[in-house]
């Protein structure tokens, strides 16, 4: 028992010791948007708001075609010391971030040719500088595998302060939203850079990249790390095109409404879930077990329920939130989406980072729910507006516990994979 008791107590204070600086580094990014929606709601417009969305979105769109969950397979390829690996997915992630680039720029071209509209300038400016962000986002798994996470906390802040702060100027100025957004992005893509090449550098071998690009993309990390992204970027991608169809079908102030209302459900939920980064390492070796799922799904659904409850009393006594009253629906449902939401993320996160996983599981499991997901993501753009966002909420725990579900039914069934730990 005193063995039990001091290895509990030791955990206990590792976490404090690293967790606050997990949640804050990985929330800072979710924070910066959050910050822009307020700014954008209370003090420009909900179109305003809605604009900012869609500009996101397509920049979170190119993340997801630049492999965006090979950093999983790049932290595991630190764990392991194996630079030959990390070499592979960062070149991987380069010839996917600028074939994105090379489609956007394709589509710009012959929409200018058809005189259709569809494609706008800012879009090829927004992929260009999405190309040179990504792969140098790497540093992040750098330090989460080194635990580093007070360095991580501290470069992370640099670059979302002066991201946020650049926006303001630039909205400020007169830049208009697609103005702000661009100097946004630059601002992310400079640092990611700096910040690479001041601390991961040295995982990647640039000279061998050259003469074996083709050689590394046909290696099984960069194959594991397309699989990886390949199976998250069917739910990923859906949290970004209905806000995409929602603009198109309903406009750019019901958009904002959904965005605000959405921001706000997931705000807290994306702040507190980076507190268990520090066990990925872990993961790298055995999967979580399901009585630890199980109490941390339980405390995040209490948690949801708090909030709602919460949320809803603010709208009755407090005028300042009447801003909010439109979506509530949709900020409610999020709320009590916390417990299927965090499951999600802890299991979904260890199965990509363990190395007796079968990538393809991952693969079918997020292609199934993110299906079930796509039917009601059809039936709230035929739907009338208050329908809608109820709808749109309800896509996120439906997705979420799916995916779970599915996961871990084919894990267990087969494919020579290790079993959770009980």
């Amino acid at each position: 028992m005193t063995a039990v008791f001091r290895g509990r107590r030791a955990g206990l204070l590792d976490w404090l010791a690293r967790g606050p600086f997990a949640m804050a580094a990985a929330a800072l990014q979710g924070s910066m948007n959050y910050a822009i929606v307020l700014y954008l709601s209370f003090g420009a417009s909900l179109a305003a708001t809605g604009a900012y969305r869609t500009l996101f979105s397509c920049y979170s769109l190119l993340a997801l075609a630049s492999m965006f969950e090979s950093n999983k397979v790049f932290l595991r390829a630190v764990v392991d010391d194996d630079r030959d690996a990390s070499t592979a997915v960062f070149a991987n992630r380069v010839v996917f971030g600028f074939a994105a680039f090379g489609v956007v720029l394709a589509a710009w071209a012959v929409d200018r040719v058809l005189a259709g509209g569809w494609v706008p300038d800012a879009l090829v400016a927004i992929a260009l500088i999405s190309a040179f962000i990504y792969p140098f986002d790497s540093y992040i798994a750098d330090l989460q595998a080194g635990r580093r996470f007070q360095r991580l906390f501290l470069v992370e802040t640099v670059k979302y302060g002066a991201a946020l702060a650049g926006f303001v100027a630039l909205f400020a100025a007169g830049a208009g939203v697609e103005g702000a957004v661009l100097g946004q992005l630059a601002v992310m893509g400079g640092c990611n850079i700096l910040f690479f090449f001041v601390h991961s550098r040295k995982r990647v071998a640039f000279g061998a990249i050259p003469g074996r690009w083709w050689a590394m993309l046909r290696s099984p990390a960069a194959g594991q790390a397309r699989t990886y992204s390949f199976a998250n970027m069917f739910p990923a991608s859906l949290e970004h095109v209905d806000k995409l169809l929602v603009g198109q079908v309903f406009g750019l102030t019901f958009l904002g409404i959904y965005t605000l209302s959405y921001s706000t459900g997931r705000f807290l939920y994306n702040t507190l879930k980076p507190a268990l980064y520090i066990y990925y390492r872990r993961f790298v070796d055995r999967m979580p077990g399901w009585p630890m799922l199980r109490r941390v799904s339980a405390a995040f659904t209490v948690l949801g329920l708090v909030c709602a409850a919460s949320f809803l009393i603010a709208l009755e006594f407090l005028p300042v939130m009447a801003r909010f009253r439109d979506g509530r629906w949709v900020t409610v449902i999020l709320f009590l989406g916390y417990g299927p939401g965090i499951l999600h993320a802890i299991y979904s996160q260890a199965f990509a980072l363990n190395k007796e996983s079968v990538a393809s599981h991952s693969f079918k499991a997020h292609a199934l729910a993110t299906g079930a997901s796509v039917i009601l993501l059809a039936a709230a753009l035929l739907s009338p507006p208050v329908m809608a966002l109820v709808l749109l909420g309800l896509q996120y725990p439906l997705r979420d516990g799916l995916s779970v579900l599915l996961m871990d039914r084919y894990r267990r069934r087969g494919g020579g994979s290790a079993r959770p730990r009980k």
